[in-house]
């Protein structure tokens, strides 16, 4: 029962803000989200004890940087305990899909549950473009297409980032179609055709550049995989670990440059494209300020109780979370990110589910590319991470080791990781 309840929440977390307008209520993703982490919290302590240890240790260290994202608010302990209760709502929509998601098949029907909500968003956002569908809360501007009668728009997401990663991750998805006996069946091929007619429609009325980067760096991302799947496993092992250190630079460049990186990108679009690099560029002026004057912890209480919104919608995830919880903050991000990405390394290893690591590794560059352009961190953000994350603490033992010229038993750079895997 729990399991339906939970596919549930996820299925309507796009629509749940619609709802609650015309309900008058609270919405349904919050109402659902304490059952379930109620219910699934004395599960997990159930489950096997590779599973169990992995997942505590997880949810430890988002607890721990919930505390530290905060730590700067205690002199004004109002704020401290406001700012805490929608942290921890947040958290738990990353830990709910963790907590559920608990083999394979729930993994894959949860990745099409995110292909639901991609291509709902990307319908409703042309729908609204053409003034088909009127939303409670809308955005509205002035065409970047020079179409007037098709304005930019955005559906039912609340941000064009979270429709950004969402149709990242089906992209990877629904190009792999992980648990699929014939992929390249008729009727599989006719999907595809149409999740990219739905793209190309939800472009046109989202008019976004964050949403067509990020689906060229999917596309990118999904080729490069199909190469490196070749290689013997070691060098396998080692190209991921060197992209991820070289992604990290990537990332450094793309903070300390974003200037630079916007005023290039503010080139595609007319309409208002040159005004919103104006502010975008103002927006980052701003939270390097804040950043020098406060490096360690971010922003005192006072100053953010101030003016909160101008902090929280800076529009770059690593400038945001660095400005108002710190560098130690930021650090500890990316560790728990980087403790998530090695034990994908480990997970791509394996034939019965090496398809599913793949659209999660292309999610993840996906992912650290789009937070340079939004501020992240909203409801839809951690349920997609914690649906993407949830693959590597599935249980049941990995079948079919995939070593490229070779059928003795792996000696990887991960052998730790794959132990405890395995266990």
């Amino acid at each position: 029962m729990t399991l339906r309840i939970y596919y549930i929440w996820l299925l309507l977390l796009p629509y749940s803000w619609i709802i609650a307008h015309y309900t008058g209520v609270i919405a349904l993703d919050k109402m659902l989200a304490p059952l379930l982490l109620i219910v699934g919290l004395p599960a997990l302590l159930q489950a096997p004890p590779a599973r169990r240890s992995a997942v505590l240790q997880v949810l430890i260290f988002l607890f721990v940087f919930m505390l530290l994202k905060n730590v700067s608010f205690l002199a004004d302990m109002n704020l401290w305990l406001d700012l805490m209760w929608v942290d921890a709502i947040k958290i738990g929509y990353f830990a709910v899909p963790i907590l559920y998601i608990t083999s394979m098949q729930r993994f894959r029907v949860s990745g099409w549950i995110i292909v639901i909500s991609a291509a709902a968003g990307l319908i409703t956002v042309f729908m609204v473009a053409l003034g088909w569908l009127v939303l409670p809360l809308q955005r509205f501007e002035i065409t970047r297409i020079g179409v007037e009668t098709l304005q930019k728009s955005i559906g039912i997401f609340p941000s064009y980032g979270d429709l950004a990663q969402y149709v990242s991750f089906t992209i990877g998805f629904i190009a792999l179609t992980p648990g699929v006996k014939n992929p390249k069946a008729s009727i599989w091929r006719l999907l595809r055709l149409g999740f990219v007619a739905i793209f190309f429609i939800g472009l046109i009325g989202a008019q976004s550049r964050n949403l067509l980067m990020s689906a060229l760096i999917s596309a990118a991302s999904l080729y490069f995989l199909a190469r490196i799947a070749r290689l013997p496993l070691q060098r396998r092992q080692l190209t991921l670990v060197f992209v991820f250190i070289f992604g990290l630079f990537g990332l450094a460049f793309g903070v300390f440059f974003i200037g630079f990186i916007i005023d290039i990108l503010s080139g595609i679009g007319g309409g208002l494209a040159q005004d919103t690099a104006s502010a975008r560029l103002a927006q980052f002026d701003y939270g390097w300020q804040l950043i020098s004057s406060s490096p360690l912890w971010g922003i005192n209480a006072a100053d953010y109780a101030a003016n909160p919104s101008s902090v929280d919608t800076i529009h770059n995830l690593w400038i945001k979370l660095t400005a108002k919880s710190g560098i130690f903050t930021t650090l500890l991000f990316l560790i728990i990110l980087w403790r998530i990405f090695s034990r994908l390394l480990v997970t791509m290893d394996y034939q019965d589910r090496a398809l599913d690591a793949r659209v999660v590794i292309t999610y993840f560059f996906v992912m650290v590319f789009s937070t340079l352009f939004y501020p992240a961190m909203g409801e839809a953000y951690w349920a997609l991470l914690g649906v993407a994350s949830a693959l590597v603490y599935v249980t049941g033992s990995p079948r079919g080791v995939v070593v490229t010229g070779t059928k003795s038993a792996p000696k990887g750079l991960l052998v730790a990781h794959r132990e405890r895997l395995n266990a």
